[in-house]
């Protein structure tokens, strides 16, 4: 139970400061704590003291002073609401006050015993600090370990502005920085909780940390108006992943896109991870086969016998392809580079040649519950421009839809009966499987009449296997 600092308390540091350092801090051994001792000291705290500490924690009295020194009860593990600590701070003009975060640097001078409201006993440490700083609850509770890179991390349509401020891993929890400037034409409204992360085919929710008094994004936002916040989704891995956020105007002839950000810690992007006491940077390095100092080129791929390992065919994530990049890979690497942009996002190839290829990376993985919303924008610009280039180049056929190849099926089967001046009235999906095809019959002397032809259609082969009216199938040999 909390317990405010009295008197009593008040009293054990002034009578420690008139002993020579409390009752074992001559002999005790004064080199630093490491963060599993300072887990133990407080089961033991006796055996700590004379021994120097760095703690981040959150005030949970009202701070008391004198003529010389300010002290206060914390938390140091504000999450649970646990590991009472007092402290005593030489320096009667600082300013704190309950519920603040600090970060306090000092020794344990000695152990205060003593009881709380329902006269149940306290046992705590008792800290003399050197230094006492103010910090915000990020630094106190979630410090930063890794910062992601944000591919366009500002988008804009119709006027409306979202950008990607930057993005914080945390050990508990993910922060979004969004900005958003309306420069558009009605009120618009950006809503946080329709906000999503997806990475690895996982897909995660915003999550709310109140404890945080991170700031808010508004909604209803007006014409010349901005506004920024913070999003918290939960703790996610050190991988690519895409934030998609959701979010609509006022004008409802106004037709706005997902604003979709890919984020990853590739291509040289560093990221640190803190905490109290140490900082390390993480580099992370990827290497491509047709792709060194920002020129593409050729190695001459072959699938068969090729291993990926650990690299990447193309940067087709963070950079956007040009057909002066394309016309220098071979017609096999054009088509590998198109399907590595699936692969990074666990496409199940039904094709085994590519599938035996991409098994060779170890950074494939298939995923049953993959989706085209995987992409990002430049990975969706980029298999644009590689199907348009394949199609110029004659390497493919102008993709078609299964409706469009069951009419071309329909027609050619009129045309080949005698039919000649046939035209198609309208498809639509057969419950039984494959589609109708509904079709004015015309021969060359004007003679027609309506038809209702069941087409099948496989990958890009359209097949006529009957007529049906009234419900009644009739098969064509």
């Amino acid at each position: 139970m909390r317990k405010q600092l009295c008197a009593a308390i008040l009293a054990s540091f002034l009578l420690l400061a008139g002993c020579a350092g409390g009752n074992t801090a001559d002999q005790a051994d004064t080199t630093p704590m490491s963060e599993e001792e300072i887990a133990q000291m407080y089961s033991d705290p006796e055996q700590f003291v004379g021994r120097s500490l760095e703690l981040c924690g959150q005030v949970f009295t009202s701070p008391e002073y004198d003529d010389t020194a300010v002290y206060f009860q914390m938390w140091a593990d504000p999450t649970n609401g646990d590991w009472n600590t007092v402290v005593a701070y030489n320096d009667s003009s600082f300013q704190l006050e309950a519920d603040d975060y600090v970060r306090v640097s000092g020794v344990v001078q000695d152990v205060y015993e003593g009881e709380n409201m329902m006269g149940g006993t306290i046992v705590a440490p008792m800290i003399t600090a050197d230094s006492v700083e103010v910090i915000s609850y990020k630094e106190a509770v979630a410090p930063t370990l890794y910062e992601a890179t944000i591919d366009q991390p500002a988008q804009t349509q119709l006027g409306y502005s979202v950008e990607l401020q930057a993005v914080e891993l945390a050990e508990k929890e993910t922060r979004v920085y969004v900005s958003v400037t309306n420069q558009g034409s009605a009120s618009f409204s950006l809503y946080t909780f329709d906000a999503k992360i997806v990475q690895n085919g996982k897909q995660y929710e915003e999550s709310d940390n109140w404890d945080a008094n991170y700031p808010e994004i508004q909604t209803d936002l007006l014409v010349g108006s901005s506004t920024e916040g913070v999003i918290v989704f939960p703790a996610i891995e050190q991988a690519d992943f895409d934030v998609i956020l959701e979010a609509s105007s006022d004008n409802w002839d106004e037709n706005i896109q997902l604003y979709t950000f890919h984020c990853t810690f590739s291509t040289g992007s560093a990221g640190t991870i803190s905490n109290n006491t140490t900082s390390e940077t993480v580099v992370n390095t990827v290497n491509y086969l047709l792709y060194s100092n920002a020129t593409t080129q050729s190695a001459g791929l072959v699938l068969s016998g090729s291993s990926l390992g650990s690299a990447y065919l193309w940067p087709t994530d963070t950079q956007t392809i040009t057909d002066n990049d394309l016309q220098k890979l071979t017609q096999t690497e054009v088509s590998a580079v198109r399907n590595e942009i699936y692969a990074r996002h666990g496409y199940p190839f039904t094709s085994a040649e590519w599938s035996a290829f991409f098994d060779t990376a170890s950074w494939y993985q298939a995923n049953d519950a993959y989706s085209n919303d995987m992409l990002n924008q430049t990975e969706r610009a980029n298999i644009d421009t590689i199907l348009r280039y394949e199609e110029n180049a004659g390497w493919r056929q102008p993709q078609q839809s299964p409706e469009q190849l069951a009419s071309q099926a329909a027609l050619d089967y009129c045309n080949a009966t005698g039919w000649t001046n046939s035209s198609v009235n309208f498809v639509e999906s057969r419950p039984a499987g494959g589609y109708y095809v509904n079709v004015m019959k015309a021969d060359a002397s004007g003679n027609s009449y309506e038809e209702n032809f069941v087409v099948t259609v496989s990958g890009n082969t359209a097949t006529v296997i009957g007529t049906e009216q009234f419900g009644e199938f009739t098969p064509i040999s």
